[in-house]
């Protein structure tokens, strides 16, 4: 029997994790928010600046290009690009308010 149409499955996905979306997951990044850059770096066995510079390397930027970074956690993207270019016109957004918090810190 084949699976039911896409939009049939999504309906019953968004309808069993719901809750999960709208409440546990926001407590869950607040909680995370203030080590989640050591944790990346942790899972990435100490090499997570070495991907963010490799990463760097493959950016492009010209003075005064406007950036969105989407998904942007603790806005270590951003950062890196404004100290390689400081005229940049940065805009971060991401699911958690308590990740951005974190990355205005910075």
């Amino acid at each position: 029997m084949p699976p039911p149409p896409l939009a049939a499955r999504e309906a019953v996905r968004e309808q069993q994790f719901s809750d999960v979306w709208n409440n546990d997951l926001n407590d869950a990044f607040a909680d995370i928010a203030p080590y989640y850059d050591r944790g990346n770096d942790i899972a990435a066995l100490g090499l997570w600046g070495t991907f963010l510079n490799r990463f760097m390397r493959t950016v492009d930027l010209k003075p005064n290009q406007r950036v969105l970074d989407v998904c942007a956690g603790t806005n270590a993207i951003g950062i890196a690009l404004l100290k390689r270019e400081p005229t940049l016109e940065v805009h971060a957004m991401d699911r958690s308010a308590a990740m951005q918090e974190v990355g205005q810190k910075r």
